[in-house]
């Protein structure tokens, strides 16, 4: 009995040593894969350390992995041009795979302090995969800049707005202001 534990035990001994080659022979044949990866600090739009938002890290991962990014950054990489001739409709289908394509190799990593993320990008080529994810930096640098250019025209036209008001009202006072002083300045 003892000599068939033993062989059994051989037997899976040496399927395992198989399967232990076998992984690693198809890990050695893979091609070499580069990661590149790009340092982001982040800020919220108001910076209120009353108003603590646990999912900004998260959105900002959400962003970068959106078409409003990606697209600039296929478009800056030329990613659909090396299809040259094609129609409008094949160029959103192309753009859409491209996406597909970045987001597959995109990962994110989360420092402490929760202000900065890890963006990396994996490839076969290290130029490549550091150009790409500087590009795609770039691309949410770029989104970040005009979203906060927008909040800032937007807060700068409401205060014009209620400045407009306020020096309205304030006329309209210094006139009745003047007009209370010519009363009272007539002799009567």
């Amino acid at each position: 009995m003892t000599r068939n534990r033993l062989l059994i035990f051989g037997s899976s001994l040496v399927i395992f040593g198989l399967g232990l080659c076998g992984a690693g022979l198809f890990i050695l044949l893979q091609p070499a894969q580069y990661k590149a990866t790009v340092r982001i600090r982040v800020a919220p739009e108001i910076d209120d350390p009353n108003d603590f938002n646990p999912y900004f890290i998260q959105t900002s991962f959400e962003i970068v992995e959106s078409e409003l990014v990606l697209s600039n950054a296929v478009a800056a990489l030329n990613l659909n041009d090396a299809r040259g001739g094609i129609s409008d409709a094949e160029k959103a289908k192309a753009t859409d795979t491209s996406m597909k394509w970045l987001r597959r190799h995109l990962e994110f990593s989360v420092e402490r302090d929760m202000k900065i993320f890890d963006m990396s990008f994996t490839c076969e080529n290290p130029d490549e995969a550091a150009r790409i994810a500087n590009v795609i930096a770039e691309a949410y640098r770029n989104y970040h800049l005009e979203t906060t250019r927008q909040l800032v025209a937007t807060a700068l036209k409401s205060w014009k707005e209620r400045f407009d008001l306020v020096e309205k009202q304030i006329l309209v006072e210094q006139t009745n202001v003047d007009q209370l002083r010519q009363k009272n300045e007539e002799p009567g």
